[in-house]
């Protein structure tokens, strides 16, 4: 695939979520004791709190911006993510991480290196993104809205929203 500047990279196949994570999807793992600083024990297994922030800096947890179940999750930095992460391997059984940002380019701008998932030209109502600052269109809410309201802005491979809305992390923190 084309990636920055025109340079060839080719990558194995990795499976990558159509969706940001959600503040209900982060609110499971904030009620399972993902921020308790140590696990208890009861009967022989870990029953809440595991150690999923082995190695990284625990912040306190702080209030997401939007109360929407269906919005992405706001106000989490990279070590929270890592530790969300551990927790959904957990939960599903297999692994779980943040894309690096070579796979999170190839997801969002396709084989050809587009320079939005849609596309080489910005099309407005494509992303929630304030436009008049851009000079683009019309459109500013000023706040995050439901993932996958963009159906339109789907990248090549069916990823939504990798474009506007939230920033998203990456594996590689710099």
């Amino acid at each position: 695939f084309v990636y920055q500047d025109g340079e060839r990279r080719s990558l194995p196949t990795f499976f990558m979520a159509r969706y940001p994570v959600t503040n209900l999807q982060y609110q499971a793992f904030i009620n399972a004791g993902g921020y308790e600083k140590k696990a208890r024990w009861k009967f022989w297994k870990i029953e809440r709190g595991t150690d999923w922030w082995r190695d990284l800096k625990q912040p306190e947890l702080e209030a997401r911006h939007a109360p929407h179940g269906n919005r992405p999750r706001t106000n989490v930095d990279w070590y929270e993510a890592l530790a969300f992460s551990r927790w959904l391997s957990a939960q599903l059984g297999y692994e779980v991480r943040l894309p690096a940002e070579d796979e999170w380019a190839r997801a969002a701008l396709g084989r050809d290196g587009r320079e939005y998932p849609w596309g080489n030209r910005y099309e407005t109502g494509h992303a929630n993104v304030n436009e008049n600052d851009a000079d683009v269109g019309e459109w500013v809410l000023s706040r995050t809205t439901a993932v996958g309201v963009y159906p339109q802005g789907a990248s090549t491979e069916g990823v939504l929203d990798l474009a506007g809305n939230v920033w998203e992390w990456c594996l590689n923190k710099d």
